[in-house]
């Protein structure tokens, strides 16, 4: 049995073993939630890194429930490249992708220069770039997380 809380509502769950390493729904909250796995220590570096072929910087050990947190926030930060090449090719000329990325001012440069169409041309360029952006911001804010967990450990 996984007993854990909910790291949105802060609510106990108990969760049979057979769904450990999986995702789902708080019964209670109804958010995305991705139950840890079996064992109490993983190792967790940049996974993300993975995908690119780069090696991790730096591993650390976490918890379950740290591993579940970790889960729980990238899942409000994490970028999808799909949306930022659709935005890219779709409204590419406004600079949606730009605000997606929360680079608001790139965004806004966009906008003022749209009548010209030059943000256009840029705008299909970036679409190849994408994806490349968008695994390099996930890498970026996991780290990030991932050091907020293990200062808030103390460690």
């Amino acid at each position: 049995m996984i007993d854990m809380e909910c790291p949105h509502c802060g609510q106990e769950l108990h969760i049979d073993d057979k769904y450990a390493g999986q995702s789902g729904r708080c019964k209670h909250c109804h958010r995305r939630i991705t139950l840890p796995g079996k064992g109490g220590w993983t190792d967790i570096g940049e996974p993300s890194t993975q995908a690119t072929g780069q090696s991790p910087v730096k591993t650390y050990r976490l918890t379950e429930s740290e591993r579940t947190r970790l889960a729980a926030e990238m899942d409000s930060v994490r970028k999808s490249p799909t949306v930022a090449v659709l935005l890219a090719g779709l409204l590419g000329l406004f600079g949606a992708h730009k605000f997606y990325m929360r680079k608001y001012v790139q965004g806004a440069i966009y906008i003022i220069l749209a009548w010209t169409l030059i943000p256009l041309i840029f705008a299909i360029v970036d679409m190849f770039f994408m994806p490349g952006r968008v695994r390099r911001w996930n890498v970026k804010h996991e780290n990030d997380i991932v050091q907020e967990i293990i200062k808030a450990r103390g460690g």
